[in-house]
């Protein structure tokens, strides 16, 4: 969840008028309060409204649709990696 929300802050990923610290931040604290699950289902929803992101909400989605089937915690450990290293 770190290693995501840091590439998202550093990436500057924004949600409408909300900075990418600011949703890097709600990101983990909604990761920790409900999950990763959750947490990637709130982050897919805040960025549709965005421009310019349609390839990470794509792997987004590839990442949540892997933690909701169960892959194995190495699978998804390395997909978040991969997710945060694209995005730096």
């Amino acid at each position: 969840m770190t290693k995501l929300a840091a590439a998202i802050k550093g990436g500057g990923v924004r949600a409408g008028h909300v900075s990418a610290a600011v949703l890097a931040e709600h990101f983990v604290l909604v990761a920790n309060a409900t999950g990763l699950a959750a947490a990637l289902r709130w982050l897919i929803t805040g960025l549709r409204a965005s421009t310019g992101v349609v390839g990470l909400l794509a792997v987004l989605e590839g990442l949540l649709d892997a933690v909701e089937t169960g892959e194995p915690h190495a699978v998804i450990l390395s997909s978040a990696a991969a997710v945060a290293a694209a995005m730096s």
